[in-house]
């Protein structure tokens, strides 16, 4: 029984690790986007697939994170929906 969770804890950490790992390219490849292209709507589009990689446990229900994750989670949330707009906006 423990070789099981044993087991499941290594794979839980590879997971969460490539989780970062693909969350970490994600906004380094819309940060290039920002600065490098100027595109803001490609940069808000990498920023939003983002959060498709939950750089934090995601088998942790939304209640039971800590308030640090839940914020930047939110943050994060708000900033691509803010940039996508006003890369819509801007191309007015």
């Amino acid at each position: 029984m423990t070789t099981e969770t044993n087991f499941t804890t290594i794979e839980s950490k590879k997971n969460i690790l490539f989780n970062r790992l693909l969350y970490g390219i994600s906004v380094s490849v819309s940060l290039i986007f920002f600065l490098w292209h100027i595109d803001w709507m490609m940069g808000a589009a990498y920023l939003g697939l983002a959060l498709a990689f939950d750089p934090f446990n995601p088998k942790v229900k939304w209640n039971d994170r800590p308030f640090y994750q839940r914020a930047w989670l939110f943050v994060h949330v708000i900033l691509s929906i803010s940039i996508f707009i006003f890369s819509i906006i801007l191309k007015k």
